[in-house]
């Protein structure tokens, strides 16, 4: 297999990734009262938006092998997006692109160690 094929393979694994995600999130809220989902209206929007975001973004395939290791990614993702001094949504992508470095630089190293051993 060539690198152009493990590419969109590594990229169609990430969609399926993110979509399962958001789905299970999706059905989590979904399970809670009227009052509890008005209270998280913001994460429905964020995580939505975030999924969109991550969509529209070119992964290289170094990046999207640490992504798929992630595994409450969006979780992740959003809880850097608390913690983050952005205020506009569309700094969501600003938010993804700094967790992206910061996750390669600590995880990357253990990814390589796995395939390695």
């Amino acid at each position: 297999m060539n690198k152009r094929d493990n590419h969109k393979i590594l990229n169609n694994q990430f969609r399926d990734k993110v979509r399962q995600e958001l789905s299970s999130f999706r059905s989590e809220v979904l399970q809670k009262n009227p009052e509890a989902i008005y209270d998280r209206a913001y994460q429905i929007v964020t995580m939505n938006e975030i999924v969109r975001y991550l969509g529209n973004m070119r992964h290289s395939s170094r990046e999207l092998v640490v992504l798929l290791t992630i595994q409450h990614l969006l979780d992740e993702i959003y809880e850097v997006w608390l913690g983050s001094s952005y205020l506009r949504l569309e700094d969501i992508e600003q938010t993804i692109l700094e967790f992206k470095n910061y996750i390669l630089q600590t995880k990357y190293v253990d990814v390589q160690k796995e395939k390695i051993e």
